[in-house]
């Protein structure tokens, strides 16, 4: 005998078409989680081959670590002036020099004759001009002796002419010889004034010419002593006191005027040349405070001069000492510091090795240390042991601090003990 059959709630038409879409659901999601499990690049390694690092709140040094080199601060350099055959050396490169030591002795037998001959004819023009002077000095001393006498000539008529006056007009003296008197009183009185008048004109001119030919005189002086000198260019001198480098001459070569003979470093001291990655360039100013270690001693400095030009991916800056020179430096020494680009403050910190691939991401380690996906994060100022940590990453994070340039395509690390 027939009986009805039951259908299960599950068979039932609508129940049916929502368990269908539900299971549906479940199987894409899965696939999904497999595919993107499946699309991640991973790479596993082990624990020993990475560096891992805390995020933690520390204070931050802004510094920014220099490594430069000692150069003189003033290089003297030593040209020939006058040349000729080298003759004598008297100094070599790494001896220490004072101003006015001899280092080279040159012969030139031309530039002897031209100086004696150039001398004989100075000579003789300083001794016309002072010829000229002489005479000048003669001719005043002549017309006050003239002008002088003159002078005595008329005294003596008039005392003449006051004594006989009277007798004359006493007819105790002939008149005739009075008036002769008279006569000879006049006429000197006008060569004295005639000679009166010259001497005050040939005053005027000897005390325009007088300035002039003194000029002359020291102007050939000069010259003469600048012919002299000439041989004493003979001798090449140190022009000041320091180290003698790069003297490169051989006995009997032969050198012109104005060939570069050698170079001194002056004893003014030295100062620092330094390439700071040009990622610094916007923070770097004159007047910035350094912290130098040279041979384990501690040194202070100033930057003084900031190169703008990148070459190479960094600049250049000028530093110099604060106080005491490096004792036993040496041109072309390397010297370390950090140079202070602002105040310390408190900062999320990484070691400074976070960044040195120049990546702009991390590898940051799940909270049980097995694995560490790569995850952005903005770094901030650094030093050369702090990175500054400005979002990303929060404090107590681990992430690897260690070079992963090489890993650049991947994005997950399996850590195996």
């Amino acid at each position: 005998m027939d009986h009805p059959i039951a259908t299960r709630w599950w068979q039932r038409p609508r129940r049916s078409t929502w368990i269908g879409l539900t299971a549906l659901l479940g199987l894409v999601v899965a696939a999904t989680a497999i595919l993107h499990e499946a699309g991640d690049r991973s790479l596993s390694v082990a624990a020993g081959s990475v560096t891992v690092a805390t995020a933690r709140r520390a204070l931050f040094r802004d510094v920014v670590a220099i490594h430069g080199t000692l150069q003189p601060k003033e290089v003297v350099y030593v040209d020939a002036v006058s040349g000729g055959q080298v003759a004598r050396i008297l100094a070599q490169p790494g001896d220490r020099v004072t101003a006015g030591q001899p280092l080279i002795v040159f012969r030139n037998a031309q530039l002897v004759r031209d100086v004696l001959d150039n001398a004989g004819r100075l000579v003789e023009s300083v001794t016309q001009v002072q010829s000229f002077e002489t005479q000048l000095e003669n001719n005043r001393a002549s017309n006050d002796k003239t002008l002088t006498d003159l002078a005595a000539t008329v005294a003596t008529i008039e005392e003449k002419a006051a004594r006989i006056d009277p007798l004359a007009a006493r007819g105790f003296y002939p008149r005739g010889d009075a008036d002769a008197v008279h006569i000879d009183l006049a006429r000197y009185r006008r060569l004295h004034a005639v000679q009166q008048a010259t001497n005050q004109r040939q005053e005027a001119l000897r005390r325009e010419q007088l300035p002039r030919l003194r000029g002359e005189q020291e102007s050939l002086s000069r010259s003469l002593d600048a012919t002299h000198a000439q041989l004493e260019d003979l001798v090449v001198r140190a022009p000041v006191t320091g180290t003698l480098t790069q003297l490169d001459l051989k006995l009997g070569q032969n050198r012109n005027r104005g060939d570069r003979l050698a170079e001194i470093n002056s004893d003014a001291g030295f100062r620092i040349l330094a390439d700071i990655d040009e990622f610094y360039l916007p923070r770097v100013r004159v007047g910035q405070n350094v912290d130098l270690t040279f041979d384990g001693h501690s040194l202070g400095g100033r930057v003084i001069r900031v190169r703008p030009e990148v070459k190479n991916g960094a600049f250049t800056v000028e530093i110099d000492f604060i106080g005491l020179q490096p004792a036993g430096a040496t041109p072309g020494a390397a010297i370390e510091g950090d140079l202070t680009l602002g105040a310390d403050r408190p900062a999320l910190v990484l070691p400074s090795t976070a960044v040195a691939q120049g990546s702009s991401d991390l590898f940051l380690l799940s909270p049980d240390g097995r694995s560490a996906r790569r995850s952005p994060v903005r770094f901030g100022r650094r030093n050369p042991r702090q990175v500054e940590i400005r979002a990303g990453l929060a404090a107590g994070q681990r992430a690897i601090v260690s070079d992963t340039s090489a890993w650049s395509r991947i994005d997950r690390i399996n850590v195996e003990e």
